[in-house]
């Protein structure tokens, strides 16, 4: 898996020739994708932070 910057400016979580996620607004949103996908572990506030934006009806 990688993070791909397409020439529109907007970054890709792809593998081989399959888009796996995205398209994001920025590289760390991509790179966190990616971290997600991949099963790394997240920090205490980026759990906290999602569980807000989800009883608020954000998606994340």
């Amino acid at each position: 898996m990688n993070v791909f910057k397409q020439p529109d400016g907007k970054y890709l979580v792809v593998s081989g020739s399959n888009v796996l996620a995205g398209p994001f607004d920025t590289n760390a949103e991509a790179w966190r994708a990616l971290d997600r996908i991949s099963g790394e572990p997240i920090s205490r506030s980026e759990k906290v932070s999602m569980w807000i934006n989800e009883q608020n009806g954000e998606a994340t």
